[in-house]
């Protein structure tokens, strides 16, 4: 999974984050990351950060980032990222969330994760990773992740389309699915409900759960949509409309804010 992720890392930015999908949905979860309580200085943890998109839109909030990912090159490019924005209060280093946290720092005010990183971990490096993350996060400190769920509308939706009635239902499967890159490699993917993610933090509360791409299309949609422009700025705006809770399982991703309990 390693070599994959280190070989899509120089088009990245190029197949996703600068893709018209991508930055619809990425200014979604930014939305959200906005109404965080978060003050000046405040310590933020983000796992999986791919290029540093995020990281870089919360360096110039203000905020004091941690950068990790799985990739080498992926961590390479997001900390040039930061360096050429003039940003020199932050860390980076290679995180395989399957083993254990490799820095010295803890008491993150947030721990944040987007677009998927935790749908390549199954159920058991989950849970373990919860317990990870209790222990580096500040009493009453939070987790913001967005995570790809169950019962997306777009892809059953399309499959259908495709006649593939089989895979249109490959979400609610309970093993995991082999899903392809950018460069033709497939990886496994789990796909968690609210629920279930939250069933695997026992020690956090569900502060806040919002749908990522109920109207807004999956990236892989992106060929279809290239000529259509206006047609996704009306499904952006629906978006902004109308994205209510109890359709977060049914949108492409959706982010759910994770908060500590306060110990008795």
């Amino acid at each position: 999974m390693t070599n994959a992720f280190n070989r899509i890392a120089a088009s990245y930015d190029l197949e996703f984050s600068d893709s018209p999908i991508g930055k619809a949905q990425r200014n979604r979860v930014w939305h959200y990351l906005k109404k965080i309580n978060l003050t000046p200085q405040s310590n933020i943890l983000e796992t999986n950060a791919g290029t540093g998109v995020d990281a870089l839109w919360l360096a110039q909030r203000g905020l004091r980032i941690t950068v990790t990912d799985v990739a080498e090159q992926m961590v390479l490019i997001a900390s040039q990222k930061l360096t050429h924005a003039g940003i020199a209060n932050f860390e980076s280093f290679i995180w395989d969330l399957n083993n254990p946290f490799p820095g010295a720092t803890s008491g993150y005010d947030l721990i944040f994760t987007n677009f998927g990183g935790w749908n390549c971990l199954d159920k058991n490096a989950i849970s373990q990773l919860s317990i990870q993350l209790n222990s580096l996060l500040k009493p009453e400190g939070k987790i913001v992740a967005v995570v790809m769920g169950r019962k997306c509308f777009w892809e059953r939706w399309y499959f259908r389309y495709k006649g593939n009635h089989e895979a249109k239902n490959r979400r609610n499967s309970p093993h995991p699915i082999s899903s392809r890159l950018e460069d033709g490699t497939f990886i496994n993917t789990w796909y968690y409900s609210p629920n279930e993610l939250a069933e695997a933090f026992p020690q956090f509360q569900i502060t806040s759960l919002n749908p990522i791409g109920l109207f807004i299309p999956p990236s892989y949609l992106n060929p279809f949509f290239s000529k259509k422009q206006f047609f996704l700025k009306f499904l952006i705006g629906m978006e902004k409309c109308f994205s209510p809770r109890f359709l977060s399982n049914y949108a492409d991703h959706y982010i759910i804010t994770l908060q500590k309990k306060s110990c008795l």
